[in-house]
Order: C-alpha cells, then structure tokens, then sequence
C-alpha cells in the first residue's frame, strides 16, 4: 500500500492555514469595532469551543473496550458445507464427533482415501513454511527488540539519534520563525507605509495563508519523491521573495499591489517548505522500524515525534517575532528582509544535505523486507 503520510498532513497544513487565515481577519475587525478586550473574549471562547471538543472525541482504543464483538460462533456457523469429491453431495460437518455419527446413521462407511500424491504435496508445503518461519526468524532475531527491553529513555535517545529528524526541526525553527516574523510585524508595516487601519492589514494575511490551500498537493509530492525535493525547493523559492520585499517602501498602488504578489508567493513557498517536514518525522520512525523492527515497541513513538515537532515550531514562534520585531526598530524593514532570506537560505543547505529523499522511501524499504527473507 502506497505511504499517503504526506497527503495527510498536507490537510492538517490546510486546517493550520485556516486557523492563521481568518485569526488577523477576525482579530483586527473585533479591534476596531469593539476594542482591545473583546478580541480576548472571542479567543477565549475559541479556547472553550477547543476543550469540548476534545472532551467530545473518542479515541479508537478506548471506544474498544465499550464494543465487544461476539467472537462466538452461532450454531449455524460452526458446521461447513464440504462435498464429497466422487459423489458431489454434500455433508454438514459440524465437528468429528457430529460427523462420524452422521456418517454411521447414514450407513456410509467408506470414504473416499485421499491421493497420495495430494498427502506428500501437503506434506511438502508444510515443510516449506516452516523452513521459511525458521529463516525469517533467524535473519531478524539480531534487529528485534524484546518488549520487556524497551523504555521511553532508549526511544528517545534512539530517535533523537537521527541526523534527518535533527533536520527536519532546524527547518521547521527556520520555517515558522520567518513566517511568525512577518505575523508579528506586517501589520506595523502596512500601517506605517500605507496607513492602514487594522481591519485592513488583517485582510492582508489572506494573500499569505491561502495559498496553504495546496498543501495536499505539496504532501503528495513528498510521498513521491521524499521530503528532500520540495522542502528544498520552499526555501530556495522563498530567499528572492524576502530579499524582494525590501523594495516595497512607497505608499502607491504599484507598491502595493507588489506586496500582495509578493505575499501570495510567499505563502506557496512557505507550504512547501513546511508540509513535507511535518511528513519528515513520520518517515523517519518508519525508517528506523524498517530497519530495527519491535526498536520502538508495540505503540511507537509518533506522539513524542510529533511533541518534538511543537517543540520546534513554538520555537520559531518565539525567535522569529523577537527577530524581526528588533531589527526592524533598530534597522529598518529592508534589514529584516534581507536578513531572514540569509536564515532561509541555511534551511535549504539543511534540507538539501540532510532530509531524506525519494531513495529513502519507506515503502520500497518494508515490502523488500519479505522478499529478501524468501529468498
């Protein structure tokens, strides 16, 4: 079955693009219509809405212990049908107790003997399957784990190993800095330049998060050829993007309807650079499971990827608007732009040299697995 891990993620990309895409819209007309601290009451009622439906959701393990299936089977389902092969009538044949009295109250007392061609081919396979069983075995004694050897600190410490997981996150600080830098201090901008109010410059953000919209697209393109190409390919579209906003500084059409472009295109390279390293983390458990199997027991450890994740990303949430917000009070607008297509531009190295590729794939890692054991 083809991995779809970046497609899947690439709609929590479009879900993280509608949060971001009506949260300036909302914010800055409530700002204008009500004041300050009615935009706090409707993010607290965001934030309540957010609870309930988490107290709402049932997860697929607990909702098993309130579902048993009967595993018992009905009178009318213990018996088979088999059809006697010389006389094709055909004999209910519940259990051997059941069928040898039926055979007695019937009177027929000889059956058919099976050929012994059939018995050494029976015999055969059986054979067979256990030398394979035996194999396959021996060839991943060495890489599994016994359950009762596992614990949280030998995950970690085996997942936080990864070259290309320590990529990914560098990529996602550099990716959300530079996108939680422009969310800190484009409205400022707007407003100094263009003198516009906050309504406004809330509508702005729509030319940044909406082309997030195409993040399934961009999540296919890394379950196809790995994470590598299209992360790479966001940060290297997004470094003349920055560098060209910093000739956007006169309040004219032509400068403005330049921002807006320019922000649309920004927004397309920002999905690209951040979707295939959301799918990044996945593909790299599997990759280790594929090569280690049982390494990070029964359950895995996708909650503690995805935990490493939020880590990263709140941390770009954090440099990113004290960059930005410094530089642009001490240096100017022009310097901020420059100076985070410099940051953009060591995500692309990170990317190109240490995120994994379409030779990565963990499909064609998985099902080769069998083969080789078979043979």
């Amino acid at each position: 079955m083809k991995s779809a891990v970046g497609v899947a993620m690439g709609y929590v990309g479009v879900a993280m693009s509608v949060g971001l895409l009506i949260a300036p819209v909302i914010g800055g007309s409530v700002y204008a219509a009500a004041g300050y601290y009615a935009v706090y009451y409707i993010a607290f009622g965001v934030v309540a809405v957010d609870i309930l439906l988490r107290l709402l959701m049932i997860e697929k393990k607990v909702a098993k212990q309130w579902i048993k299936e009967d595993e018992t089977p009905s009178p009318s389902e213990e018996g088979t049908d088999q059809v006697d092969i010389e006389t094709g009538n055909s004999l209910i044949t519940p259990s051997i107790d059941g069928r040898t009295d039926s055979i007695e109250a019937s009177g027929i007392h000889n059956l058919a003997e099976p050929d012994p061609r059939d018995k050494s081919q029976l015999q055969d396979n059986h054979n067979n399957e256990e030398k394979r069983i035996e194999t396959a075995d021996i060839l991943n004694q060495d890489s599994a784990i016994p359950p009762e050897t596992i614990s949280i600190w030998r995950t970690s410490k085996s997942l936080l190993k990864s070259t290309r997981l320590f990529a990914a996150l560098y990529c996602l600080v550099v990716e959300s800095g530079i996108m939680m830098g422009f969310d800190a201090t484009l409205a400022l901008f707007v407003q100094r330049t263009f003198g516009w109010n906050s309504t406004a410059a809330g509508i702005l953000f729509l030319a940044v998060f909406l082309p997030g919209f195409i993040s399934p697209l961009v999540g296919w393109l890394a379950d196809k050829y790995g994470a590598r190409w299209p992360c790479f390919f966001g940060f290297c579209f997004l470094i003349p993007l920055l560098v060209c906003l910093r000739f956007v500084t006169q309040n004219t059409i032509q400068h403005k309807v330049l921002l807006c472009f320019l922000l649309a295109l920004l927004g397309i390279a920002l999905a690209f650079a951040n979707v295939p390293l959301m799918a990044e983390i996945t593909y790299v458990i599997e990759a280790k499971v594929a090569k280690q199997p049982g390494i990070f027991g029964e359950k895995g450890v996708y909650g503690l990827g995805y935990g490493l994740f939020n880590v990263a990303f709140s941390l770009g949430g954090v440099v990113g608007p004290l960059w930005a917000g410094y530089v642009v009070e001490s240096a100017g607008w022009g310097t901020l732009t420059w100076s985070f297509a410099i940051w953009g531009a060591s995500g692309a190295v990170v990317a190109y040299f240490w995120l994994g590729g379409k030779g990565t794939n963990i499909e064609r890692s998985v099902t080769s697995q069998p083969e080789e054991t078979a043979s």
